[in-house]
């Protein structure tokens, strides 16, 4: 090199933290941060990454437990998937998983991601609602109109939503 002194740069690569230039593929040795003015030859560098890690913190609300494939509230490498599972006490269902601003995530159970970033998730349980289909008259279009008619406990026949449901020729 005959101009001025050449420093490496500062690479980035999604998930990780760069951890220096190596003149062996090894990364071992001291870390090479620059280019000297003099040098000749071909030159070949290797970056060394560290991989980032999270932290994954999960609970249950009342009504049931939650297990995973990796400890609540230990570190975990980037992307790495995780896998959690909600089990409902007797007389309960899981009805979501929210994350620590009580925000919707999923509903799916178990629920499956890959952890990029630290994650904060509580499996929320209920009793389980009924609905019930209750007629309410028939329209010269040959449609049928029903309300919807929800059952928790405490709360018989509480009525949710209307909806209306096309029957040409089918039953439903």
């Amino acid at each position: 090199i005959e101009a001025a002194t050449f420093d490496h740069p500062t690479p980035t690569k999604t998930g990780h933290t760069f951890a220096g230039w190596y003149d062996n593929e090894n990364l071992t040795g001291n870390k090479v941060t620059q280019v000297a003015k003099g040098s000749t030859g071909n030159k070949t560098f290797y970056a060394a990454w560290t991989i980032n890690q999270y932290t994954l913190t999960y609970s249950a609300g009342e009504g049931g437990t939650v297990s995973g494939n990796h400890a609540s509230g230990t570190k975990i490498d980037y992307n790495t998937s995780v896998t959690l599972t909600a089990t409902p006490a007797e007389g309960n269902i899981l009805t979501q998983w929210v994350n620590e601003n009580g925000t919707f995530v999923s509903s799916a159970n178990p629920y499956t991601f890959n952890l990029t970033a630290n994650k904060t998730v509580k499996a929320e349980f209920a009793p389980p609602t009924t609905v019930y289909l209750k007629p309410e008259g028939y329209w010269p279009d040959a449609s049928a109109r029903f309300a919807i008619i929800a059952s928790e406990a405490g709360k018989q026949n509480k009525q949710v939503n209307m909806q209306t449901l096309g029957c040409e020729n089918e039953y439903y």
